[in-house]
């Protein structure tokens, strides 16, 4: 640590930073590193699953509107349950609105 932090943490505070407590500041910092990546990878994993599926109700707008049949319809043949493409369909911002039934 440089010598105006410790004469900052000395003189202002009152803290002796020792050897020992500067180990534990250390394991501090890394410790919160630790967990500030787990929550990136974790953003990461989810923001992937966002994608997928966002990628998965295109696949089925695509088919249901060129061939001119139902989301439900659509969903099998790309092989995925209609719920995961109902589910947010009203806020895909790419998607062509289709009823149920086709467009």
């Amino acid at each position: 640590m440089e010598y105006a932090r410790k004469e900052i943490f000395e003189k202002k505070y009152g803290i002796l930073l020792t050897d020992d407590l500067k180990n534990r500041v250390s394991e501090m910092c890394n410790y919160s590193d630790f967990i500030e990546d787990r929550g990136f990878e974790k953003g990461l994993e989810r923001g992937i699953e966002q994608g997928l599926a966002k990628g998965k109700r295109e696949a089925a707008n695509n088919p249901a509107r060129s061939l001119n049949i139902s989301l439900e319809e659509a969903a099998k043949l790309i092989g995925v349950s209609p719920d995961i493409l109902n589910l947010n369909i009203e806020s895909c911002t790419f998607c062509p609105k289709l009823s149920d039934k086709g467009h």
